[in-house]
């Protein structure tokens, strides 16, 4: 089982922080691992916004072989990454 989503304007000690909260050890400076799921943030081109402004964006991949482990990893992360805005 594989999840990803896409992240914007995190920091990436934010992210491995929410892994860590979720179980995972580092295993990298953008990878983690907790027993039977690993993760790895890959970093993506920046977006654009407008001609001078650019927004950080990452890939954030969950993988493992237990759906039911990965999945309630996958909406662990998703639910502690939402921020409101303001």
């Amino acid at each position: 089982m594989r999840f990803e989503m896409e992240l914007r304007n995190m920091r990436v000690s934010v992210i491995m922080d929410v892994l860590a909260q979720a179980g995972a050890k580092p295993t990298g400076e953008r990878s983690a691992e907790g027993e039977g799921w690993q993760a790895s943030l890959i970093e993506l081109e920046s977006a654009k916004v407008g001609s001078i402004m650019s927004i950080r964006r990452d890939s954030l991949v969950i993988e493992g072989d237990d759906e039911t482990l990965v999945t309630s990893i996958y909406n662990f992360v998703r639910k502690n990454m939402i921020r409101g805005g303001g």
